[in-house]
């Protein structure tokens, strides 16, 4: 079995696809020297068989992955993949990290104890070694207030309080996987056996907009992994602690949003979650919902909006900038402090992808920032790290921006990272595309719907979604927004303003760049013709289990969920004749298209009656292809009855496959 850094290696290579990368380059991602690298490619190179993958090593050009069977190679991939999650091969653990990782999921998810002659046997190593990895895992779980114990009755444990151990558990063994919110349900459900990660979003996303509490996704994707550790820990018999000094009375909104979660959760999971449970979610709703009306704020709040703008009003005088008025720095200040100043005195300091951007692009924004909230009151009693610094210095960078003069246009920004990146992103487009776009709405994912899209042109968005298919154009960018974001923004327009100029747009594509494409995602066992299948659920149905024929390596349940989680942000339905549904996440090994034609036209959850063609898209797991070349090249023809009946006329795959080319190369 590959070990961590091997696995690690194919992943990178996954990532550059056909492209030589050197060993400076592979040693820097990997944390090593060039000379470990080296020795974890050769290492690598061993375990691949010659007739499914390769490392090739060019003098001058650096390393490349060579696949020579994509089938085999993935099969090779996700089963290491899988067994390396699982610790199956447990002897195969080389890395102190890797050791660490086992003992504290052994802990967490397995046994609350167990002995050190235990792990010894389990993990071959000396005593001297385990020592060494549990003095670092007892640094890890300082900040948290907790400790690692030893004794010779109980063995191995960990003290503290519960609601620490969670949050300790959730940047441990998530806060990789949160970068990206799309694709991190799949890692939540290992946890759970009673109740999906998409049901528990649902239930959260449902009861969130009933009470009228705005949160961003990466804020909701927090509470249902919060809320999956609870389940989690429930099941496995736990206590459910709380914190006592959440007022239900004060924050009436939060808790009866948690009361209706609670109970919508005890009837999904059948587990009795505890009344403590109910205050914990209140909590997190409390910390993390959007503060935007402060017309009548409390004391506390008062307190820390007269602080800040103080602290305003210094740095305008150094700065030139009228700081201290600017109502959205202002009301973005305040809504982020107080998750802040409540991660300070827990000692729970946020981890910032975005830091070393900031520094590089923006580093007189952010020593500006922070030199003078070092000073501000109630703060100066904190070792604050560069990332949180980094967060509020997000704020002040779009305020900047903010003073340049723009002319709005049109485009719907969807956003991960909180309100000051989201503003930040706003002002950079709104400065960079000022002739050419007008930022509608500021969004995070979860917030997405048909409304929210309506007469919207282009999406730019910070999260990737090339797994999800809309009929408007998407680009994916930088918060930052880089030389290459504004480049494919500007492409996007230019093919927008092109098809708006032409009313019958000839697409004219290339038949080079069409037929391998086409090729490579369609295939005679996954098309379909039925005048039987009357129905949505009837034709999802159909189109599953022939795709279980082609790839039998899709969880149909994962699936189904994750098709059902995809409609509920907005319809799939792309013309009066086409639907195409799709996952969130990739869902097997090859990815590919899957067609059902029905002549006499289907009903399409009772708002569409005449849907005749569907395509049920499917990406693969690793992300190596991107689907999003198929629907940048499908929109076009889909919306275009004139073009879209010859292939709703086929009688087999190769006429559809031929009328295809043609009407996308004619």
């Amino acid at each position: 079995m590959l070990n961590q850094k091997e696995l690690s290696i194919l992943d990178f290579f996954n990532q550059h696809d056909a492209h030589y990368l050197k060993s400076k380059t592979i040693a820097h991602y990997l944390g090593v020297t060039e000379k470990t690298a080296r020795k974890y490619i050769k290492q690598l190179n061993s375990w691949l068989d010659d007739e499914v993958a390769e490392v090739l090593s060019v003098p001058g050009h650096g390393f490349m992955l060579k696949v020579h069977d994509q089938k085999a190679y993935m099969a090779f991939y996700h089963r290491n993949k899988q067994a390396l999650e699982e610790k199956i091969d447990i002897t195969s653990i080389e890395q102190s990290k890797d050791r660490q990782y086992v003992i504290l999921k052994k802990i967490f998810f397995e046994d609350e104890a167990f002995s050190i002659d235990e792990i010894l046997i389990e993990l071959a190593i000396s005593h001297s070694t385990l020592l060494n990895d549990l003095k670092d895992i007892n640094r890890q779980l300082t900040p948290y207030d907790l400790a690692l114990k030893t004794s010779k009755k109980i063995g191995i444990y960990i003290t503290g309080e519960e609601q620490k151990k969670r949050h300790f558990i959730m940047n441990y063994f998530f806060v990789e996987r949160l970068q990206n919110n799309l694709r991190s349900l799949g890692e939540i459900s290992k946890l759970l056996t009673t109740i999906s990660s998409e049901e528990i979003l649902l239930i959260v996303i449902d009861e969130c907009r009933s009470a009228n509490l705005t949160l961003s996704d990466t804020v909701i994707l927090n509470i249902v992994t919060h809320i999956a550790l609870a389940l989690k820990r429930v099941e496995e018999g736990y206590q459910i602690n709380f914190d006592p000094s959440f007022d239900p009375e004060s924050n009436v909104n939060e808790y009866k949003a948690a009361i209706k979660i609670v109970n919508r959760l005890r009837k999904r999971s059948s587990l009795e979650l505890p009344d403590e449970e109910i205050y914990n979610i209140a909590l997190h709703l409390k910390n993390k919902r959007s503060k935007s009306d402060f017309s009548a704020i409390d004391a506390e709040t008062q307190t820390i909006k007269d602080k800040i703008i103080a602290i305003l009003r210094r740095m305008e005088t150094e700065s030139g900038l009228p700081l201290s008025e600017d109502q959205i720095l202002l009301n973005g200040l305040i809504d982020h402090f107080s998750p802040f100043l409540t991660r300070l005195k827990n000692n729970n300091d946020l981890a910032n992808p975005l830091l070393d951007e900031i520094k590089a692009k923006y580093s007189a924004a952010f020593e500006l920032t922070k030199k003078h909230f070092s000073e501000m009151a109630g703060l100066n009693q904190f070792a604050i790290s560069d990332d949180e610094w980094a967060y509020i210095s997000l704020h002040v960078i779009a305020a900047m921006e903010r003073n340049i003069a723009v002319e709005k246009k049109d485009t719907l920004v969807i956003c991960a990272t909180g309100l000051g990146s989201s503003q930040m992103l706003k002002v950079r487009l709104e400065n960079e595309f000022r002739s050419k776009l007008n930022i509608v709405d500021v969004i995070s994912y979860y917030q997405i719907n048909d409304l929210s899209l309506k007469n919207i042109d282009l999406i730019v968005s910070s999260i990737d979604l090339s797994n999800v298919v809309f009929k408007i154009p998407v680009v994916n960018v930088s918060v930052l927004l880089n030389d290459k974001d504004i480049k494919a923004i500007n492409q996007a327009i230019g093919a927008h303003t092109t098809m708006i100029k032409n009313t019958n747009p000839s697409l004219g594509t290339d038949s080079k760049c069409v037929i391998p494409l086409i090729d490579r995602y369609f295939d005679s066992e996954l098309f379909m013709i039925s005048e039987q299948v009357t129905d949505r659920e009837e034709a999802i149905e159909l189109l599953i289990n022939q795709s279980i024929k082609f790839d039998q390596s899709i969880n149909i349940p994962f699936l189904k969920r994750q098709l059902k989680l995809r409609e509920r942000f907005s319809s799939v339905v792309f013309s009066d004749y086409v639907a195409i549904p799709h996952p969130l996440e990739g869902v097997c090994h090859q990815p590919c298209v899957a067609i059902l034609i029905t002549p006499k036209g289907i009903s399409w959850d009772g708002k569409y009656e005449h849907i005749k063609l569907t395509m049920l898209m499917l990406p693969d797991r690793l992300g190596q292809h991107q689907l999003d070349e198929v629907s940048k090249m499908l929109l076009p023809l889909i919306e275009d009855n004139d073009k879209l009946q010859p292939l709703i006329e086929s009688k087999d795959f190769t006429s559809f496959r031929h009328k295809l080319i043609l009407q996308l190369t004619e």
